[in-house]
């Protein structure tokens, strides 16, 4: 009998423990449970809150001008958001954190504008009372800006024009000058290669310390400056870092570069060099066989009032970029002058106020005064010789620059890893 008592008041206590552990389970799993409910509702609430913040920022609407502005979207002190951003090149980085009583999120990104009307056509060749010649395979593939005196089949080297169509699309009359530039814009990108002039700068020198530099867009950019040459060999660069040379910027295929700025008064991309990033040179740019830039890089040569030599671009054979190719004159008495080899391709934008010698492929649109082709000693003016300018292959996930005036609404080009 007491054998059975006792085994009684052991199952008794065991069913009883059982009990409870499945009873504390139960608890334990209601209490996570209602934790990750609330972590998913806060991050879903700081995830509306960057969305509406985005919203804000590229609307019309928001016209801040201060680098940082701190609002509270929901009128709720336990709500907050921190909208930071700054002018990156052509574009612009913005900043967003999201914060909820002790939790907060953040994103940033790189944003610029829809392309203008007038770039929805192929080619914008500006009037200087001659007509365009077309010579070989060349092919003009959407709407035409162009002089008064037409397009007219051309003659170079024994060879005529292949097609019986001169273009495809319709065209209109062109203006003496191309579409104006933003003033405020180009004056920014005046300021912005004043910081080869030690003079005039603003900023805190750095020095390369590493061959590995990474900095976020959330953080301070990271200056390099240099009054002598700069060469950047095996060497990685990436996100908030800003390259200056008095001088000259070589950049070796051995280097790894992203989203950084290079200013210099020349610089030469060396052979096989892959990369992103954004270019601004006021004599000389350089890019040598068989680079390719993605998206959205910029190459800029931008003309100074101090500079008396002409100013160039060259591209060499089988280059590949996509992005923004922009010569402009500036303040400089001679018009800059872009040459470009064969096997060249082009996804983006092309913009040269002044002489262009253009060969391959363009999937995008371009903005010339002159074209010029050279022949051994000739040269052959608004003359284009197997060159094919298609517009309609141009991507509509383009996003330029509000340089150019009159642009479109502001849209996010790019995201970056917090």
């Amino acid at each position: 009998m007491f054998n059975l008592k006792s085994s009684s008041l052991i199952s008794t206590v065991t069913v009883f423990l059982i009990v409870a552990i499945v009873l504390l389970s139960l608890i334990q799993l209601a209490y996570y449970e209602r934790i990750e409910i609330t972590k998913r509702d806060v991050s879903e609430r700081l995830d509306y809150q960057i969305e509406q913040s985005i919203r804000l920022l590229l609307s019309n609407n928001f016209h801040q001008k201060d680098t940082t502005v701190n609002m509270c979207l929901f009128d709720e002190a336990s709500d907050s958001v921190m909208i930071k951003q700054h002018k990156w090149g052509l574009f612009t980085i913005a900043f967003i954190k999201a914060h909820y009583g002790h939790f907060e999120k953040s994103k940033s990104f790189l944003y610029g504008n829809r392309l203008p009307h007038y770039m929805n056509q192929s080619l914008y060749l500006a009037d200087h009372k001659r007509s365009l010649f077309l010579v070989g395979q060349t092919k003009l593939v959407g709407d035409l800006t162009i002089p008064d005196a037409g397009i007219k089949p051309g003659y170079v080297n024994h060879k005529g024009f292949s097609f019986e169509s001169l273009y495809q699309g319709k065209s209109s009359g062109s203006k003496p000058t191309l579409p104006s530039l933003d003033t405020l814009e180009v004056a920014r990108l005046q300021n912005l290669v004043d910081l080869i002039d030690s003079t005039k700068r603003r900023v805190i020198q750095s020095k390369l310390v590493a061959n590995s530099i990474t900095a976020g867009f959330d953080e301070e950019t990271y200056f390099y400056l240099s009054s002598d040459s700069i060469s950047l060999r095996n060497i990685l660069l990436a996100g908030n870092v800003v390259v200056v040379s008095n001088r000259h910027i070589a950049i070796d295929s051995s280097a790894i570069l992203k989203d950084i700025i290079v200013i210099a008064p020349s610089v030469t991309i060396g052979k096989g060099f892959k990369g992103n990033l954004q270019v601004f040179a006021t004599h000389s740019l350089i890019l040598k066989d068989r680079v390719t830039l993605d998206y959205p890089s910029v190459l800029a040569l931008i003309g100074l009032s101090t500079e008396t030599r002409v100013t160039k671009v060259t591209i060499e054979e089988d280059v590949t970029i996509t992005g923004i190719i922009m010569a402009i004159q500036g303040k400089q008495k001679n018009p800059p002058y872009v040459h470009i080899d064969n096997g060249f391709l082009l996804e983006g934008i092309y913009y040269c106020n002044g002489f262009s010698s253009l060969a391959g492929k363009v999937n995008g649109t371009v903005l010339v005064d002159y074209f010029i082709h050279e022949s051994g000693n000739i040269l052959y003016e608004n003359y284009l010789v197997d060159v094919e300018i298609n517009r309609q292959k141009m991507s509509d996930f383009f996003i330029g620059a509000p340089i150019f005036s009159s642009p479109g609404k502001k849209d996010i080009i790019q995201w970056f890893l917090q």
